[in-house]
């Protein structure tokens, strides 16, 4: 919750930089899209979420929608949710069910309609990580807290920061989750996205495993940030 209220004061920082006449121009290719799952609104542009093999878009289902909602912070408005094919079977029980291996796709409020470049992104990377103790992953099996796969973790732990492509930047760490009794160690990345000139985010959660986890969740999250950029280019 903490970084999610930072990222938000940070963007009003920046969007208060601005040149007045940018924030109000619109996208010349905002409607522009193809092999849509679905399609999303964000202010004036127009987003793609695109259809990708395993997973699917599931924020327009209502059960689904109702949940997830339930959680989230007022300040972003999510454009998608993708749950994999044997969640997704399950949409129409999801306030009753727990489940793994799922993506969100949101944008910040106070960056709505605003435009966004290179600089920008590059900012908000770097600032997403304040806050998280920076440990590699050899340092966190090494740790005290890592004892027979049983991983123990009070504040979050960075353990990679990237960037996929120029137009998208991710980081990769370590965080306890608990909904009512169920407690669970998730392995996540944070993605941000350049997409017609408007700054997208992607989260993706695993539970936590051992280090394949950490593989598969970046192989995860390239797959879909080549399709998200793909489709809405």
């Amino acid at each position: 919750m903490k970084h999610l209220i930072f990222i938000s004061l940070l963007l009003s920082v920046l969007i208060g930089c601005k040149n007045p006449s940018e924030e109000k121009e619109k996208t010349t290719n905002s409607n522009t899209v193809y092999n849509c799952d679905s399609k999303r609104n964000y202010g004036d542009t127009s987003i793609c979420l695109p259809k990708i093999e395993g997973i699917n878009e599931a924020y327009a289902h209502p059960e689904v929608k109702k949940r997830v909602d339930e959680f989230e912070d007022t300040s972003n408005i999510i454009l998608g949710y993708y749950l994999d094919d044997a969640t997704y079977a399950q949409a129409s029980d999801f306030s009753f069910i727990n489940y793994d291996n799922y993506y969100k796709v949101y944008g910040a409020t106070a960056a709505l309609d605003v435009i966004m470049g290179p600089s920008e992104m590059k900012q908000i990377v770097q600032m997403m990580t304040s806050g998280f103790l920076d440990k590699t992953l050899e340092d966190v099996n090494k740790s005290d807290s890592f004892s027979e796969k049983k991983l123990q973790i009070t504040q979050p732990i960075l353990i990679e920061k990237y960037n996929v492509t120029k137009n998208a930047g991710t980081i990769v760490f370590l965080m306890n989750v608990t909904v009512g009794d169920d407690e669970r160690i998730k392995a996540a990345t944070m993605s941000t996205m350049l997409v017609k000139k408007r700054l997208i985010f992607m989260a993706h959660y695993l539970d936590y495993i051992d280090a394949e986890t950490i593989t598969t969740l970046k192989e995860h999250t390239a797959t879909f940030i080549d399709a998200f950029l793909n489709a809405n280019s």
